[in-house]
């Protein structure tokens, strides 16, 4: 994610599941001075993750505008015969 797609929607809260690729980012959009921005992270696999997350957002600001969820895996390359069970529900549970 970089500070163009983030700038323009300053000062909504940027979200993300890895933070430290993006805590450069985060800075030069709270550098701009543009309003309030928050930073935060969770597991996306965890419906409970995703509620604090947004429960913390939204004690933060009013309203959320938009989100940027960053998170996503593949999964191994198998004929569905093959493909793992537990492969399959994590490739559902994150993207």
């Amino acid at each position: 994610l970089s500070p163009s797609a983030c700038s323009p929607l300053s000062p909504q809260p940027l979200f993300t599941q890895a933070r430290a690729p993006l805590e450069e980012t985060y800075k030069e959009v709270t550098d701009l001075g543009k309003g309030k921005s928050v930073f935060l992270t969770c597991d996306v696999t965890s419906e409970d993750g995703v509620k604090g997350m947004l429960h913390e957002a939204l004690s933060t600001f009013p309203r959320i505008h938009c989100c940027f969820n960053n998170a996503g895996i593949q999964g191994p390359f198998a004929p569905i015969t093959d493909y793992p069970t537990e492969s399959f529900r994590q490739v559902l549970d994150v993207n």
